[in-house]
């Protein structure tokens, strides 16, 4: 699977005009994405929130969070939470953030089968999905 860090100053040149569904890791310093521990078992990909481009592209959402994240925008919701909880961001620092996509037609309902099947095997909603 392909990352893209939100560091990265050109994370988003791979995916212009793309409409689909992300996926927010946390990966380790081998870029491998850090397993979560979650109600149900221990979630491997490391994902933190699963969202939709609902009608916008994939660089411009993944571009909100990266500046909710990283500037003092407040334009993406799980970007917001993700900077409210001190924790959080000690445990998984901004430099450790990565997205992965899936391109699809119909992104709010591809979310949503992703978010039911999040739950469905962690018995809950990915971290940033929850609050």
């Amino acid at each position: 699977m392909k990352y893209l860090r939100i560091t990265d100053q050109a994370f988003h040149d791979d995916i212009q005009g793309r409409q689909g569904i992300y996926f927010l890791h946390s990966l380790d310093e081998y870029g491998k994405p850090k397993p979560t521990q979650r109600l149900l078992g221990t979630d491997e990909e490391g994902i933190l929130y699963i969202g939709t481009t609902k009608g916008r592209t994939l660089s411009e959402r993944l571009a909100d969070f990266r500046k909710t994240v990283l500037k003092k925008s407040e334009s993406h919701i799980a970007g917001r939470k993700y900077k409210q909880i001190p924790i959080l961001m000690k445990n998984y620092p901004d430099s450790s953030l990565a997205f992965s996509f899936i391109e699809c037609e119909d992104p709010p309902a591809r979310e949503s089968d992703a978010i039911r099947e999040y739950i469905n095997r962690f018995g809950e909603k990915p971290p940033l999905n929850s609050m």
